[in-house]
């Protein structure tokens, strides 16, 4: 079984508001399924996610190279 997170709790791991995780979801650069109005998110995607470099401030930030 896999194990499938809400907005609010990919964001606790991630250390984002469940609004900014649900905007990942719809803008697609977390890739999530929508059930009804609940967003879920699988755990190999939040990894996968979490892995991506950030910069507090600025999600689009991309490190070159």
């Amino acid at each position: 079984m896999r194990k499938l997170f809400t907005p609010a709790q990919a964001g606790e791991v991630l250390g984002l508001t469940a609004d900014t995780v649900r905007g990942y979801c719809q803008s697609g650069e977390l890739v999530a399924s929508k059930f009804g109005p609940m967003w879920l998110i699988r755990h190999d995607d939040l990894v996968r996610f979490k892995r991506k470099e950030r910069r507090p401030g600025n999600p689009n930030f991309r490190r070159s190279g």
